[in-house]
């Protein structure tokens, strides 16, 4: 419909234009041939055509100046780099979580569905919690009041504990001994 109504549109000017050409310039005085009548239209359309927009020139700056404009612009409203600054953090922690999903993607079995995964609370729980801990780690001791709370508090919370032994080479040791144990 709107293709229908444009195309009507289009017909309604080029006959109004002819028209109106028609009306400006009157037929030509009988006895004037083909190639007369040719270069009085060629002229006339020559004339309505619009003229060409200049070509705009490139101004040579000199890069000192340039340099000047830009400080005196950002020394004018100080607060461009602040949004700047945090325009480039929030593209950085986009692309930062990205790259932390793709690698959780690609070791989702690993993570998650491991044979030797400790697993507390729901094995079936629809939310998942994976902590990793390192045996000498205190911080990873005192989370553990903190995952008793989170499991009685939900019911369908599952908790993987994945060792991560970082810390020292007695963390490694502990780890290994915890596997041994765990194996028996």
């Amino acid at each position: 419909m709107a293709r229908l109504s444009f195309v009507l549109v289009l017909l309604v000017g080029l006959l109004a234009g002819g028209l109106g050409m028609f009306l400006l310039h009157p037929a030509p005085p009988p006895g004037l041939g083909d190639a007369e009548v040719r270069s009085i239209v060629a002229q006339i359309m020559h004339d309505a055509a619009p003229a060409p927009a200049p070509t705009p020139k490139v101004a040579d700056l000199d890069p000192a100046q340039l340099d000047q404009v830009i400080e005196d612009y950002l020394l004018s409203d100080p607060t461009i780099l602040q949004r700047m600054n945090d325009r480039l953090a929030e593209r950085q922690q986009v692309a930062e979580r990205a790259a932390v999903k793709s690698q959780l993607d690609a070791h989702y079995a690993d993570i998650y569905q491991a044979p030797d995964n400790v697993v507390l609370g729901n094995p079936k729980g629809d939310v998942t919690l994976v902590e990793m801990f390192d045996y000498n780690c205190t911080y990873c001791r005192g989370a553990l009041p903190d995952m008793a709370t989170l499991m009685a508090d939900d019911p369908n919370l599952r908790i993987i504990l994945r060792q991560f032994p970082i810390l020292s080479a007695g963390s490694v040791d502990a780890a290994r001994i915890a596997v041994l144990v765990g194996e028996d």
